[in-house]
C-alpha cells in the first residue's frame, strides 16, 4: 500500500470533522501533500500571536508531509494530459494545483489521490485509473 496524496478540500474536511484520522495518517506516514497545496492552506492558517504572524499548530503538523513535483516531469506530463483528455470532458477547468496533483500521481505510482472535487476526480480517474483516485470514504489506516 502506498501513500495518499490529499487534495486541499480533504485536508480542510478532516480539520473540520475534528477526527483523529489525519493525525493517524501522518503518524503512520501514509499521507503526502503537495507543497503548492500547503501554500494554499497556509493563507487560511496564519494567526497573530504577540503581533507576529504564525502558522497554526494543525498546519505545522502537515509540513513533514510535503512533497514537490520535479519540474522535469511537468512538460512531458502536460503533453500527455492535453492528448489524453482532448475533447473527452465538457468542463476542463482544473487549477494548477489540480494538474500538479495528477502529475504527482502519474509520475509516482505509489500515490493515490484523495479528493472530493468531482471534476478533478473524473479527469484523474480517466488518466490514472479508478484504483488510483479515491474519496475520503475510501481512506484506510
Amino acid at each position: 500500500m502506498g501513500k495518499y496524496l490529499l487534495d486541499t478540500n480533504i485536508v480542510i474536511k478532516l480539520w473540520n470533522d475534528n477526527s483523529m484520522l489525519l493525525g493517524k495518517l501522518i503518524e503512520k506516514n501514509k499521507v503526502v501533500i503537495l507543497k503548492e497545496v500547503l501554500e494554499e492552506l497556509s493563507i487560511k492558517e496564519k494567526k497573530i500571536y504577540r503581533r507576529q504572524e504564525i502558522l497554526s499548530e494543525r498546519f505545522c503538523k502537515l509540513l513533514p508531509c510535503s512533497i514537490e513535483v520535479k519540474n522535469s516531469y511537468l512538460s512531458g506530463f502536460f503533453m500527455i494530459y492535453d492528448y489524453e483528455i482532448k475533447g473527452r470532458f465538457e468542463n476542463n477547468n482544473l487549477s494548477k494545483n489540480d494538474l500538479l496533483q495528477i502529475c504527482a500521481c502519474y509520475t509516482d505510482e505509489s500515490l493515490t489521490l484523495i479528493t472530493e472535487d468531482k471534476e478533478l476526480f473524473n479527469i484523474a480517474n480517466y488518466i490514472l485509473g479508478e484504483n488510483r483516485v479515491k474519496s475520503i470514504l475510501d481512506i484506510e489506516l
